[in-house]
């Protein structure tokens, strides 16, 4: 399940990246700027009203396909993952914390496994790299090299 959802991460991605040169494209031949949410959804007709030349108009109809095609892929690995996970506590649980929806629910799910695993909160916070863990032996460290650094510098 984790390496699907990698895999709806790197087509998100693939989806901003044709979002942003089809916005690109349309700045560049009307001169106007059009929010990068809408074109998710636009329709073929309303691109075609917003870009005249055949050429570019032919050209921005591809990416409007391709990014069409990663909404459907995207949606279709979200409702797998999210058919083998939401009736799991842990998902139960995230879903509960405010900012936390339903993908990054699911990311955090499987990315971390099962919550017995951690003795501790603090366990788990480690592991999410949410507390400061710099080892007392490389502070030392850096504070004689900086030491020694000003010293032979007269500073």
């Amino acid at each position: 399940m984790r390496d699907l959802l990698r895999r709806r991460m790197l087509l998100v991605q693939e989806r901003t990246r044709f979002i942003l040169s089809l916005q690109s494209l349309c700045e560049r031949v009307n001169g106007g700027k059009h929010a990068a949410e809408k074109f998710k959804r636009m329709k073929p007709e309303k691109l075609e009203e917003l870009i005249e030349d055949p050429y570019h108009q032919a050209g921005a109809l591809e990416y409007l396909d391709v990014v069409r095609r990663l909404n459907q892929s995207i949606y279709r690995l979200e409702t797998k993952v999210l058919g083998e996970c939401k009736d799991t506590r842990t998902f139960k649980l995230l879903n509960t914390i405010p900012g936390i929806g339903r993908v990054l629910g699911m990311m955090i799910a499987f990315e971390t496994g099962p919550l017995k695993r951690y003795a501790k909160p603090g366990n788990y916070a480690s592991y999410a790299c949410t507390v400061n863990a710099i080892p007392m032996a490389r502070k030392r460290a850096r504070t004689t090299a900086s030491a020694a650094t000003s010293i032979s510098h007269g500073r």
